[in-house]
């Protein structure tokens, strides 16, 4: 029985911060509860941000701290550009140029944005499935990409937030305690083997999942 528990909590705590989101969408968001929340609005960020630090406990060495760390650093970068976006559409008399990169490229970026968040889940889940150890140069850059495209997601909310600094901590804070989870689920799997087969199936699920909302995109 003991052998199941880990896996049971682990899909708790999965389900009831899934709970969480459901319940908190729809609200005002005001500054750091909210961003702390925020990463778990939809199930496609929680398990795309976990996912990033099981890989990288998988990794080992370096990339348990670096991944994670490009992951937030390129989510940061998507949200200023998801932010400078939105400021440059709400000018009263944009040049030529900016009106132009507007009417022809706004529904582009916004699918680039989506079909990312949903190419990331299906490339996460198939690396925890497989356990493939990508060379950290290569996995460092997809790692960032996600990053950016989940970060540009977060990033739509920030002009509403009435308190964009802290929501933006909370955010970030939120998803280095979601890659926290991920590293120690990771770190169990290497020691536990009923752990890593649970993993593994999770990866399977994951890689489905990912399939499922690009199918919806497209």
């Amino acid at each position: 029985m003991k052998k199941y528990l880990i896996p049971l909590l682990f899909f708790s705590i999965i389900l009831s911060l899934t709970n969480t989101s459901f319940a908190h969408s729809g609200n005002v968001m005001i500054g750091f509860v909210d961003g702390l929340r925020h990463p778990v609005i939809g199930l496609d960020h929680l398990v795309a941000m976990i996912s990033v630090g099981a890989i990288s406990a998988q990794i080992g060495g370096l990339a348990i701290w670096f991944v994670p760390g490009l992951f937030v650093t390129g989510m940061l970068m998507g949200s200023s550009l998801a932010v400078l976006i939105y400021y440059l559409s709400n000018i009263s008399n944009p040049n030529q140029f900016v009106l132009y990169l507007l009417e022809n490229f706004a529904d582009y970026i916004y699918f680039i944005v989506e079909f990312g968040i949903a190419f990331s889940v299906l490339f996460l889940g198939s690396i925890i499935c497989f356990n493939k150890k990508l060379p950290l140069i290569y996995i460092s850059a997809i790692i960032f990409s996600f990053g950016i495209t989940h970060g540009a997601a977060h990033g739509i909310s920030i002009p509403y937030v009435i308190k964009p600094y802290m929501f933006i901590s909370g955010f970030c804070l939120g998803t280095v305690l979601l890659h926290l989870l991920g590293v120690a689920i990771g770190y169990s799997s290497i020691v536990y083997t009923y752990i890593d087969k649970t993993l593994r199936l999770s990866g399977i699920l994951i890689f489905f999942f990912g399939i499922y909302l690009i199918t919806n995109l497209l």
